[in-house]
Order: C-alpha cells, then sequence, then structure tokens
C-alpha cells in the first residue's frame, strides 16, 4: 500500500462518525504520523520550532503594542519617507522569513511530554503576559502623565493583535524552559524506556 493510499484510508477512519472519539483520535494522529513521513522537507527540533515562531510573534507583538499606543519608531529620515507606515515594514519582513522557512523545514510532531508541557505552558505564559501587559500599563501611566488612554478603531485593533502575539510568543517560551528542564531531568528517557 502506498503512502497516499494509507493517507486516504487514514482520513477516512477520521472522518468516520460512527466510531468512537478515542478511535478517531488515534486515526488522526496515525494520520499526522503518515503525513510527516512523506513530506520530504527537512526536520526541524521541536524546542527549535517553537523557538523560532515565539521570537517572531515577540517582534510582531511588541511592534503592534507600541502601533497601538501610538509610539512609533523612527527610521532614518530618507527611510521614513520612501517606507510610509513603519509597521508594515517588520510585518511583511517576518511573513516572507515565516514563508521561507516553512517552505524548507517541515513542522515538528509533538509527543504526549511535549502536549503535557504545552498545556502547562498556556497557563502559565497567559498569566505571565497578562502581569507584564500590566506592568506596562501602569509604568505608561507613570511616566506618559496621561489619566487616560484615548484609542481609535485601528489603535484598538493593533493592541488586540499585539496582545495576542506578544502572550503567545510567551507561551512559546515557557513551554521551552519546561521542555528543556524536562529534557535535563530525563524525563525523555523514562518515556523511551517505558515503549
Amino acid at each position: 500500500m502506498t503512502s497516499n493510499e494509507k493517507m486516504q484510508k487514514l482520513a477516512q477512519r477520521y472522518h468516520n462518525k460512527s466510531l468512537s472519539r478515542a478511535e478517531r483520535r488515534e486515526a488522526y494522529k496515525a494520520l499526522e504520523l503518515e503525513r510527516y513521513r512523506a513530506d520530504k522537507r527537512k526536520p526541524i527540533s521541536l524546542r527549535l520550532y517553537t523557538f523560532f515562531w515565539s521570537v517572531v510573534e515577540l517582534v510582531l507583538g511588541v511592534f503592534w503594542l507600541l502601533s497601538g499606543v501610538g509610539i512609533k519608531i523612527t527610521l532614518p529620515t530618507s527611510f521614513d519617507d520612501i517606507i510610509g507606515e513603519y509597521i508594515w515594514v517588520p510585518t511583511f519582513s517576518i511573513a516572507i522569513i515565516c514563508v521561507i522557512l516553512n517552505l524548507n523545514y517541515k513542522k515538528p510532531l509533538k509527543d504526549e511530554l511535549s502536549s503535557q508541557n504545552m498545556a502547562k505552558a498556556n497557563l502559565a505564559g497567559f498569566i505571565i503576559g497578562l502581569a507584564v501587559l500590566w506592568i506596562a500599563r501602569i509604568a505608561y501611566f507613570m511616566f506618559s502623565g496621561n489619566n487616560t488612554l484615548v484609542l481609535s478603531d485601528i489603535a484598538s485593533e493593533r493592541l488586540l493583535l499585539g496582545l495576542f502575539a506578544f502572550i503567545r510568543s510567551i507561551i512559546g517560551f515557557v513551554f521551552i524552559i519546561l521542555d528543556f528542564k524536562d529534557t535535563l531531568s530525563g524525563a525523555d528517557d523514562d518515556c523511551v524506556e517505558a515503549e
């Protein structure tokens, strides 16, 4: 049986509503594994993949947040006139880099330990991200001398996009720390021995 036939069979099994949820989940995991094996691109480690996306989301989040509150990161004057609105420069640059890297590397699969670490990272990263943003809010009002912050529709959209990207980057960094800690403690070796 060829790889395409296996994937079609697994996809049909996954979409079969008469199967239990556990059976469909197993079919989906097998389908993901078969797609990963069939992908001819170079593999990349989950930690490196998460680190790269966390840095990308952090840069985008910071630029969008700064843009939302009206802080402009100025470029040299000649560039500023040519480029126009500054927020699109890092956004499109990072988007191009992401497309190039996605064309060259395949996304790694998560194992059970990675899924558990991601669940922990989601909670911890969300709390840490909100705490950092709360401190930044207090610092903004203290140093700007303003008592209120009036936002236009575009500014509020940029703040929401920046908040989302910033929190996702914090979640990624927390995941890397948890994954690295488990690797140092030998949790991966226990999983390999159990198999």
